[in-house]
């Protein structure tokens, strides 16, 4: 009971100084070299960034190195997903401490936008067992600051342990080493600082052994699991035993998502995939697979999992929708009036014949549209019997995990294109641009609901809606914080009808994964409980997807909504609600299933209980 974390020595050996000289007598005898450097100045978005240099002289350190620890006091930093440290050995091979933590995480986690504060010490270390990236993610917000601690290095945008000394082993220790720290991103306008960096290089003891396997350390392939027969089948200096690619060489043993299987031989190396699955035998990971039952396509793409994107007449339509029907037309565009809900409004008719229904894609192009603040604008796409399907909503408005975006701008020299078909994030892109000058890049996206970074199929959200008469496309502003609404050249739509290849509406091509995003469904909504509000187990984007209806336009699935007591879904609980729960009192179900209108205890019955809840929420907005 004398540690609680493995310290300078490790678990079981006491951290012991008995010269006083700064290094641990552990070390000591295995030689070991520590120095103290002075800090300064990070300079802001600057990619060579603030560098100390120091020199260990021959014979200071046996090799291969055991540990690297180095330590930052003093470090101030805002957004720790715009920085990265790394420490480079004499003969230029670099080992990551830390790169943009907390971004761009596949999972949703979160923390790039919390902050190094200089009243804590941060320690990176081989020796050391906690994640900086799960500290930044328990501070996840603009000023958050992330705790100081004992952390293990981390690989570039990602989470996954780097051992510092695996990248230096066979590479000369003595020389002039480099530590350095730099502010790599461009969403902040001001660097940081650090007052000082204690670096420790650990050395390798003569007859070390660390594995009792009767090969010393120094000459082991594997020093940390026992295998006295040194078998390397692949010949990467890394035993057989301790090899996350038995067969295929691999000396970095780089191994992204953090599974079993190092990246080179791991069929989806940016998702844990322990079992590495390939149902259509493609070479891609069901994890990471778009379509895990066609071995000829790894996303849906334009016609879908099973039917290939081919194009014979090379008119740009590809072959599984010309069959099915497609209409396309250009609209003049106009000026989108400041803080107008109505907006711009633009109108064609599809005549009769010539979309098959149900549409299996709609796209929506904008050429040259200007605005500022995209967090004030909104597009949607109406069908003639009225249903409406976002396009986008207010991007990068008021999203819980910090992602900001909502003030960066469209140009008039961009073209924003959205389409079921698109798989990249309008949302991402608006957040890689934040800041009030930032340009959102032109691209092909998919759609997004209000005020949210989830995918809308707008092909989905409209599959009962009649493809003849008239449709509409609106663009508005709908905020009040700018004194200029901005203009549009032309919108092109294209409406997409269903072939005989397409799969029906409410089938997947991986029921586990229904949106096709390389994570399984539990997954997502275990990290993130909104993403499910009925409690069905199904993404909500995907209830959507199959004809879940949204009539008050509020982003939530109308059952959850009336669930609360919004029953009229007019976006308050009120008299029109308890008019609609008086209606169907003593109304019952032998099998309560939640879709008994005013049942909001969910037992089966419209009752006093009911009436109760109801009259507990009276005048919440939802």
């Amino acid at each position: 009971m004398l540690k609680t974390g493995p310290g300078e020595c490790g678990c079981g050996v006491p951290d012991l100084d008995l010269n006083g000289n700064g290094i641990a007598d552990c070390n000591e005898t295995a030689g070991a070299y520590t120095t103290n450097l002075t800090g300064g100045t990070i300079p802001n978005n600057n990619l060579t960034g603030l560098a100390r240099t120091f020199t260990v002289p021959a014979g200071a350190l046996n090799g291969p190195l055991t540990d690297i620890r180095i330590e930052f006091t003093g470090l101030n930093h805002t957004w720790v997903g715009d920085v990265m440290a790394e420490i480079v050995g004499p003969d230029g091979t670099k080992a990551s401490l830390f790169n943009r933590i907390g971004k761009v995480l596949s999972t949703n986690d979160k923390g790039d936008d919390s902050d190094f504060v200089s009243t804590n010490t941060y320690r990176f270390g081989d020796s050391y067992t906690e994640s900086g990236w799960a500290a930044a993610a328990a501070a996840a917000g603009p000023t958050a600051p992330v705790a100081g601690g004992d952390f293990y290095a981390t690989a570039a945008l990602s989470q996954a342990k780097v051992l510092m000394r695996t990248a230096f082993n066979g590479r000369p220790v003595t020389g002039t080493w480099t530590v350095r720290i730099a502010d790599i991103a461009t969403g902040q306008t001001t660097g940081g600082s650090v007052t000082g960096i204690k670096v420790t290089l650990v050395g390798t003891a003569g007859v070390s052994d660390s594995d009792s396997d009767g090969v010393p350390d120094s000459s082991d392939n594997c020093p940390f699991a026992a295998n006295a027969n040194q078998l390397d089948g692949d010949g990467d200096g890394d035993g057989d035993v301790c090899d996350n690619c038995v067969a295929t060489a691999n000396a970095d043993q780089a191994n992204t998502d953090g599974d079993v299987r190092g990246n080179v031989c791991d069929n989806c190396p940016t998702v844990a995939n322990n079992d590495q699955s390939d149902s259509d035998g493609d070479g891609i990971g069901n994890a990471c697979d778009g379509c895990p039952l066609d071995p000829l396509k790894s996303s849906p793409g334009a016609c879908g999992c099973g039917v290939p994107d081919t194009d014979a007449n090379n008119n740009g339509i590809p072959d599984c929708n010309e069959a099915a029907g497609t209409f396309t037309t250009t609209l003049t565009g106009g000026t989108i009036p400041n803080a107008n809900v109505t907006g711009l409004l633009r109108t064609f008719s599809v005549p009769a014949g010539a979309v098959n229904a149900p549409l299996a894609d709609i796209r929506v192009e904008f050429n040259g549209i200007s605005h500022t603040w995209t967090g004030d604008l909104m597009a949607e796409i109406i069908a003639p019997n009225g249903a409406k399907a976002s396009i986008f909503n207010r991007i990068g408005k008021v999203l819980a995990s910090g992602d900001k975006g909502d003030d960066s701008n469209l140009s008039i020299a961009n073209t924003y294109r959205f389409a079921d078909s698109y798989a990249s994030s309008v949302w991402t892109a608006a957040a890689a641009a934040s800041g009030t000058d930032a340009i959102v890049a032109g691209g092909d996206y998919h759609a997004t609901a209000a005020l949210s970074s989830a995918k809308v199929l707008m092909s989905g959200v409209l599959a009962s809606a009649p493809t003849t008469g008239t449709w509409s496309i609106r663009i508005a502003d709908i905020a009040t914080g700018e004194s200029a609404g901005g203009t549009v050249g032309t919108i092109k739509v294209t409406l997409v009808g269903s072939s005989a290849f397409a799969p029906p509406q409410g089938a997947f091509p991986n029921p586990d994964d229904c949106d096709a995003d390389g994570i399984l469904d539990v997954e997502e909504i275990a990290l993130d409980p909104e993403l499910d509000c009925d409690l069905d187990g199904m993404l909500d984007r995907c209830q959507f997807a199959i004809g879940a209806t949204d009539l008050d336009d509020n982003g939530v699935i109308d059952t959850c909504d009336r669930a609360t007591g919004d029953l009229d879904l007019d976006g308050v609980i009120g008299a029109g609600d308890l008019a609609m729960m008086l209606e169907s009192f003593g109304a019952s179900e032998e099998v309560p299933s939640g879709q008994l209108v005013g049942d909001l205890d969910l037992n089966g019955v419209v009752d006093t209980a009911d009436l109760a809840l109801l009259l507990a929420r009276w005048g919440e907005r939802r």
